[in-house]
């Protein structure tokens, strides 16, 4: 009886190896194939990925640094405009006033006549 409680706890054994190394393969397979299968597939597309959100936020960047560059370029040439504009004025007064003050007919239009801003 004892040889057969031997025998039997040795093909148990042996079966225990034996599913321990199929198992421990068959892991290590999986391992390995999840492995190559990140660095065939997933990297790349990852890589890629960024490398359009690269492309993607570059070219926002780019349209909405033209649109304030141009909103700002509008906003300066408003007020160099405006600030010409006054100094023409100022100077008109200025020959209107010694003008009359020398007793001359002063006939010359104000300067914003000429630019569709005058009242009247």
């Amino acid at each position: 009886m004892a040889i057969m409680v031997q025998m039997r706890i040795g093909w148990v054994g042996l079966a225990a190896a034996i599913n321990t190394f199929i198992i421990t393969e068959t892991l290590e397979g999986a391992m390995v194939t999840a492995m190559w299968i990140r660095q065939r597939f997933l990297e790349p597309l990852k890589e890629r990925q960024r490398a359009e959100g690269r492309a993607e936020g570059h070219a926002e960047g780019r349209v909405e640094g033209r649109v304030e560059g141009h909103a700002e370029g509008h906003a300066e040439g408003h007020a160099e405009g405006r600030a010409e504009l006054v100094a023409q004025i100022k100077e008109w007064e200025s020959r209107r006033r010694d003008a009359e003050a020398r007793g001359e007919t002063f006939d010359e239009p104000p300067p914003y006549s000429s630019n569709g801003h005058a009242n009247g």
